[in-house]
């Protein structure tokens, strides 16, 4: 494989925007997670603010993949392949709204009876999806590399789709 040139100042800017953007939300939903994740052993006023909390998180995230899925992935997936349907971030997207699903059904159930709420149980469910959830939070990033999408299109192109 030949070596890369590197970007100038220009390229960067337009080519690295998808990536820059994207980290941003993305570093939310770690701090999110991560802050649910801490407070689920009796940091908050009520049981049910904090599922309050917990739905914010699952609503953000649900419609951060549901823009992505709608807007953008297939815009990617013309040319770039881990955004295709059946491929590595539609897959993760899938995995980790399996563990959104668990997430809400305990959402529901303490909203409706505090005092069934266990951190024990509520921080099971987080872990069963943070390892997933981490990696694609990564592995999306680094597909949106810059050096990726000066493979795939001009700067043109790129001043004109919805990524910049």
């Amino acid at each position: 494989m030949s070596e890369q040139k590197p970007l100038t100042a220009r390229e960067q800017k337009i080519y690295g925007n998808p990536q820059r953007t994207m980290k941003l939300y993305h570093e939310r939903f770690r701090e999110e997670f991560d802050d649910l994740y801490q407070r689920a052993d009796g940091k908050f006023t009520t049981v049910t603010s904090f599922m309050s909390m917990a739905q914010y998180f699952v609503t953000h995230l649900t419609m951060h993949h549901t823009i992505e899925e709608k807007m953008y992935f297939p815009l990617l997936a013309e040319r770039m392949d881990a955004f295709k349907k059946g491929e590595k971030h539609i897959n993760s997207h899938n995995q980790i709204h399996e563990g959104l699903d668990r997430l809400s059904a305990l959402i529901k159930r303490f909203r409706g009876e505090p005092a069934l709420y266990s951190p024990g149980e509520f921080r099971a469910c987080l872990d069963s999806f943070r390892e997933v959830l981490f990696n694609h939070l990564d592995e999306e990033i680094n597909d949106l590399d810059p050096q990726e999408f000066k493979r795939h299109w001009t700067i043109d192109e790129m001043e004109t789709i919805l990524l910049h």
